[in-house]
């Protein structure tokens, strides 16, 4: 895991999305739009770290906000990850999620780590607090060193990357917009300008409604844009496009189960079952980077 994310790392040092601050409106715009996993609805993506002192601050108002979040809006979480140790906590949300017991680990982690004090940091540590919190010691060492969640942490990674993060707590609009206390000016205000993005996009694409149409001309093209079928005959493929707004082409970000024949330039690095493949495109002029994980 440590070899991979520092070829990840240096790729994307090489070869990253670009950013613009929009001025006076509270948030970075990311340059080209990223996927999103939350076909059909407008994405908001919280990116955190448990240890982090500031994202404990923020839970309040991200939990605000979910109480009022709109029908249209679909709401998920990312471990932030800069550093080899903050991959224990990545591990350890993937790990709660996949056991499906997030309601009682999530916050429960956050207090025991700055309410309390308590140095949970380690694996061993990640797995006493599990332990404790009624989760079978060999089921969570079953699900916290399975390759699934090994996977899940490597995307975070990269996509923390190519949304281009300083730092966590920060919040991701629809794969275009990263806002923060920093960008915003304060908590309270991340919150308005989240809501302000939301409406942007939902009028911005006229797909999003809260109780959709049947069948639209909309939501047909949004449809066949996010979506790639994929030859049965060939390695199995998870596409996602993702729509460059300065140039109105789509790019193509996939995840395999196998390694697929490729002309494409490759970064390959093996670790177990594990390989990034980065794919430049140059487009009027700038440089841009796909990673890809085999899964």
């Amino acid at each position: 895991m440590k070899k991979i994310i520092t070829t990840l790392f240096t790729i994307s040092l090489l070869f990253t999305s670009s950013q613009s601050i929009a001025a006076g409106d509270g948030y970075v715009r990311i340059t080209p739009t990223q996927p999103t996993q939350t076909a059909g609805k407008i994405e908001v993506l919280e990116v955190f770290w448990y240890a982090c002192p500031h994202c404990f601050d923020f839970e309040p108002y991200i939990s605000k906000w979910l109480a009022t979040k709109p029908d249209d809006v679909a709401f998920r979480r990312m471990p932030g990850i800069f550093r080899e140790s903050w991959i224990p906590h990545a591990k350890a949300y993937y790990t709660a999620e996949k056991l499906g017991v997030l309601d009682t680990i999530h916050t429960a982690l956050f207090d025991a780590i700055h309410k309390r004090k308590k140095k949970i940091h380690g694996d061993d540590a990640i797995k006493k607090f599990f332990v404790q919190h009624g989760v079978d010691r060999a089921e969570f060492m079953k699900i916290y060193e399975s390759g699934e969640v090994e996977r899940k942490v490597k995307q975070a990674y990269v996509m923390g990357q190519r949304y281009k993060l300083m730092g966590v707590p920060a919040v991701i609009v629809n794969g275009k917009y990263m806002i923060s206390g920093s960008t915003a000016g304060s908590f309270e205000n991340v919150l308005k300008v989240i809501n302000q993005l939301v409406d942007k996009e939902r009028a911005s694409t006229g797909v999003y409604d809260e109780k959709p149409k049947a069948s639209s001309t909309s939501s047909k093209s949004q449809k066949s844009e996010s979506t790639k079928k994929v030859d049965p005959s060939k390695p199995s493929w998870t596409t996602l496009t993702s729509k460059d707004e300065m140039t109105g082409k789509f790019s193509a970000y996939a995840l395999s189960s196998t390694a697929y024949p490729s002309k494409k330039m490759e970064f390959p690095y093996h670790d177990v079952n594990s390989w990034v493949l980065a794919t430049m495109q140059r487009t009027n002029g700038f440089t841009s980077v796909l990673i890809m994980l085999q899964i």
